[in-house]
């Protein structure tokens, strides 16, 4: 799953107006390097919290029934947030900011998860 440029710079964002825009990693090679070692880069975090909770709630269809292994290998290339927006059936105007609160919540959690462990 990849976020869209509009939601990817909402958590970037969201992460930065918590105060931890230093964890942030500066690119994927060291986001990973990062994991590897056991500090998680808040974004690539936060946002993983995101599409996993798409998953639980709509299931594997966020990719397509038929390639469910695209979501496990990176490759689908559907925002979890765009995708949500776009299968809600609710009709009120303010869906997509309902839905949008998803990023405040995964920034907020980082906040969390870092105090914690502090």
């Amino acid at each position: 799953m990849r976020a869209c440029n509009r939601h990817w710079t909402m958590l970037r964002e969201a992460i930065i107006a918590r105060g931890l825009g230093a964890q942030i990693a500066a690119d994927s090679d060291q986001a990973v390097a990062m994991a590897a070692a056991g500090k998680m880069d808040p974004l690539c975090h936060a946002y993983l919290c995101i599409a996993l909770n798409t998953v639980e709630v709509l299931g594997f269809d966020v990719c397509s029934a038929a390639d469910a292994q695209a979501l496990v290998a990176h490759q689908c290339e559907v925002c979890p947030l765009c995708f949500m927006h776009q299968m809600c059936t609710c009709a009120r105007p303010d869906c997509q900011a309902r839905i949008e609160v998803w990023i405040e919540r995964a920034a907020d959690e980082q906040l969390e998860l870092r105090a914690a462990k502090a």
